[in-house]
C-alpha cells in the first residue's frame, strides 16, 4: 500500500476538523481552496501553501464558532444568572430580526464582466467582508456593522446600500470603474425594485450563497 506523504496526511486530517466547524478545505486545479461550507466563489480564497490555507480556515472557523456561541447556560433549570442569559438571547434574537432584511450589494467583477446588483442578506456581507478584508491584509470585520463600514469605505469592489434610493442617489455620482455600466446597472435595480413583490419574497439561495 502507498505511503501518504506528511503533507497530504496533514491535509487530510485538517479537512476532516475543519468541515466540523463549518470551513471547507479542497485542491482545486493544484492549489488549497478555502471556503465556508455553504459558501460562495466570492469567498473562496485560493492558496499554494498549506500553512497559509490552515491559518484562513483558522479565521473562517473562528468567525463562524463566534457566530454560533450560546449566549449563556441553556439547561430547563433557571438560576438568577440564567434567566439574565435568557433575557439577553431575547434581545439578541429580536435583533437579528431587525437586522435581517437583505441589502443592496454592488459588484464590479472585472475580467470583462459588468457590475452585478442583487439583495443579499447580512451573513453574507459579513462573510463576504471577512473573505475581502483577509485579501487586503486588513483587521478581520466580526459585525455587520463593522462589515458594512469595511466594504463601503475599504474595498474597492463592493459596496452596500441599505435602500433603492440611496443607491439610486449613489449611482448618480459615481465615476468609477465601470462607471456607465455600474449607473446603468443600479438604475435598473431600483427601477425593479419598486415592482410589487410577492408577500414574503426572499433573494434565491443560488444568488447569495
Amino acid at each position: 500500500m502507498p505511503e501518504i506523504n506528511p503533507q497530504a496526511q496533514e491535509f487530510l486530517a485538517a479537512q476532516a476538523a475543519f468541515r466540523a466547524l463549518g470551513v471547507c478545505l479542497s485542491i482545486y486545479l493544484g492549489d488549497y481552496c478555502i471556503n465556508y461550507v455553504d459558501g460562495s466563489p466570492a469567498t473562496a480564497i485560493y492558496t499554494s501553501d498549506l500553512q497559509e490555507a490552515l491559518r484562513v480556515a483558522r479565521i473562517m472557523a473562528d468567525h463562524v464558532q463566534r457566530k454560533a456561541a450560546p449566549m449563556g447556560p441553556t439547561g430547563r433549570r433557571l438560576s438568577r444568572k440564567a434567566m439574565m442569559y435568557r433575557h439577553n438571547r431575547k434581545l439578541a434574537a429580536r435583533r437579528r430580526r431587525q437586522e435581517g432584511a437583505s441589502m443592496i450589494l454592488v459588484e464590479i467583477q472585472g475580467q470583462g464582466r459588468g457590475p452585478t446588483v442583487r439583495r443579499v442578506p447580512p451573513p453574507y456581507l459579513l462573510r463576504l467582508a471577512v473573505v475581502e478584508a483577509y485579501r487586503q491584509g486588513l483587521p478581520i470585520p466580526s459585525t455587520l456593522d463593522e462589515a458594512t463600514t469595511f466594504l463601503r469605505g475599504d474595498s474597492p469592489r463592493f459596496w452596500t446600500f441599505y435602500a433603492a434610493d440611496e443607491a439610486d442617489q449613489w449611482a448618480e455620482s459615481y465615476e468609477g470603474a465601470q462607471g456607465e455600466a455600474v449607473r446603468q446597472a443600479v438604475k435598473g435595480f431600483v427601477a425593479g425594485s419598486y415592482t410589487a413583490q410577492p408577500e414574503g419574497g426572499e433573494p434565491e439561495l443560488n444568488e447569495v450563497i
